[in-house]
């Protein structure tokens, strides 16, 4: 069954249909949900990257924007995706590398000029992606919330990180994942 689904659900996350990517990203739960392992390299090949480019290319449509963009397909669309692909991620079971490429697109919605929603979303998501690799999420959120003044590294074994001896904790939604990050 899946196999003849495959192909034509991978075809819905392309184009600007976001109504049709919102039932098609549905579905994809749903199959995960039946078949799992069985999709799982599929859905990080042929799908994964749809979802972040997706992403990424809304991330600075979205900022500054009030109620209106709210009722946008556009913002439901994101809304389903940073709601759903953290419970995604740990039901594919997904490893570090593609925790990764999820962490680098999610991490920055976390932005204050994002909407509220979108944060809050955005905070789920990450949290979620912790449950999985909190060393990916940490990371993301240190490189894209620190600003780069010195080499760090936790062991002399690894290679120096560049990042600040003080982070910019002004992001509220920053301070609570990394509160998360190290209470778990």
């Amino acid at each position: 069954m899946v196999h003849l689904l495959w192909k034509p659900l991978v075809n819905r996350f392309q184009g600007d249909n976001c109504t049709l990517s919102i039932k098609a990203f549905e579905t994809l739960t749903s199959l995960v949900d039946a078949s799992g392992d069985f999709i799982r390299q599929r859905t990080l090949k042929e799908v994964w990257p749809k979802l972040a480019a997706f992403l990424v290319s809304q991330h600075s449509v979205s900022r500054n924007k009030g109620k209106a963009y709210e009722i946008t397909a556009a913002f439901k669309y994101q809304l389903v995706l940073l709601r759903g692909l953290g419970p995604l991620s740990r039901k594919l079971k997904i490893d570090e590398k593609d925790i990764a490429l999820l962490a680098s697109v999610v991490v920055p919605y976390m932005d204050l000029s994002q909407p509220k929603e979108l944060q809050s979303a955005a905070v789920g998501c990450t949290e979620e992606l912790a449950r999985c690799s909190p060393d990916s999420v940490w990371f993301f959120l240190m490189k894209t919330y620190c600003s780069c003044q010195h080499s760090w590294s936790p062991s002399s074994l690894l290679r120096p990180v560049p990042f600040s001896q003080v982070l910019n904790l002004s992001n509220k939604n920053v301070s609570h994942v990394l509160n998360y990050l190290t209470s778990s």
